[in-house]
């Protein structure tokens, strides 16, 4: 069952494709004597990659220039196709016999300014007309910016021999965010919730095991956190060094609380709605000082998704491919076991894979966790 995409009725069901070499349709001189094609579409700041093997038999193709600018659409013949952006070809592999010419690209969106040294002070601020200042000065489109990330205020940040990029991973780090860019726009958004197209959240899609042909679903105790800690500075009062806080994921269906002591432990853990839980009172310290009480918290959130998201692995190959999946797409799935199931999932990355044997993708999916609560705990201690 093909389920959340349109494929035209009746008829062959064959892949199709364009590409232009700056700005130039060569879909039809290299569609002939494709042989391969590999796009790897990744969430957060990791650059996308095209990879194309050609035949070269005859000895006739040209190899085009390191830089030049490539752009894909990719879908089913007689279906609209769905653009996954540019690329910046800087490989070029010539291999034989037989013959053949690949072209290894990377995402055009890292730009050479992102990538520029520069020294800037930022006082008095929110972060998302830092994220704006970033966007315009490197002429990116308008950046997608969680409103509740965009308003935390930034009471003095230095960008010291930074360059851009780093620095947009230092402040998303800072402010419990994740960071991306994709078609030349800047995104914050929250760790484990789904991403933002156009200002709008993206569409659930749904797969069934049907839709595949293989998949696999790891998931081991290494990192199986059920908490974490983080520390701040009280400058409000001086006879307290610092604070501590404590977050534990809640259990669903509990109360949410705050208190000065951590959550009694629960059979309710071993059900299978929290499989993938840790075990009880397993604490993650991070080793960082915060600047006040909200930050902590932001830090201690983003710090959990991320130990939680690493936690599972589900991968799924679909036999038929899926061009409208983007990283960041939160899936249901069906037909796996119930732990699998009951979890809601986000595309971490994407592959697309064409040939002469058709079209299919690979997902690697991690765990949503858009909705999850916390148990809050408040002590006091020492630096």
């Amino acid at each position: 069952m093909i389920t959340d995409t349109s494929l035209p009725m009746g008829g062959k069901i064959a892949p199709d494709f364009i590409i232009t070499l700056d700005d130039k349709d060569i879909t039809a001189s290299i569609a002939p004597r494709l042989i391969s094609l590999t796009l790897k579409d990744v969430s957060g700041f990791a650059a996308d990659s095209l990879s194309i093997t050609l035949d070269d038999s005859d000895g006739q193709l040209i190899m085009p220039r390191r830089g030049a600018l490539l752009t894909l659409y990719i879908g089913w013949q007689g279906s609209a196709l769905f653009g996954h952006g540019s690329f910046v070809i800087d490989t070029i592999t010539h291999t034989g016999a037989p013959d053949q010419l690949t072209i290894s690209a990377n995402s055009a969106d890292f730009r050479r300014s992102l990538n520029q040294l520069r020294s800037q002070s930022y006082s008095g601020i929110e972060l998302g007309d830092i994220i704006k200042q970033i966007s315009e000065r490197n002429q990116l489109r308008a950046p997608n910016v969680d409103a509740e990330i965009s308003t935390i205020t930034i009471p003095h940040i230095d960008q010291t021999n930074e360059s851009d990029l780093q620095f947009l991973v230092r402040l998303a780090t800072l402010n419990g965010a994740k960071v991306s860019i994709r078609f030349q726009k800047i995104s914050f958004s929250k760790p484990g919730a789904g991403g933002v197209s156009n200002g709008q959240p993206l569409p659930i899609s749904v797969l069934t095991r049907n839709d595949g042909d293989r998949h696999t679903f790891n998931i081991a105790d290494k990192n199986a956190y059920t908490g974490v800690s983080a520390v701040w500075l009280n400058t409000d009062n001086p006879d307290e060094a610092s604070k501590k806080i404590r977050l534990d994921r809640q259990l669903p269906g509990a109360q949410k609380t705050a208190s000065a002591s951590p959550p009694a432990t629960s059979n309710a853990q071993k059900s299978p709605n929290n499989y993938l839980l840790g075990a009880a009172d397993n604490v993650f310290n991070i080793p960082k000082l915060f600047r006040d009480k909200n930050a902590a918290m932001r830090g201690a959130e983003a710090v959990f998704k991320r130990i939680q998201q690493g936690l599972a692995k589900f991968t799924i190959n679909l036999a038929i491919g899926r061009p409208d999946l983007v990283p960041d797409t939160p899936i249901i799935v069906r037909g796996f076991k119930s732990q699998i199931d009951s979890q809601r999932w986000l595309i971490n990355a994407i592959t697309h894979n064409l040939s002469s044997s058709g079209y299919t993708c690979t997902l690697d999916l991690q765990v949503m966790l858009d909705d999850v609560t916390y148990h809050t705990t408040e002590t006091r201690t020492q630096i």
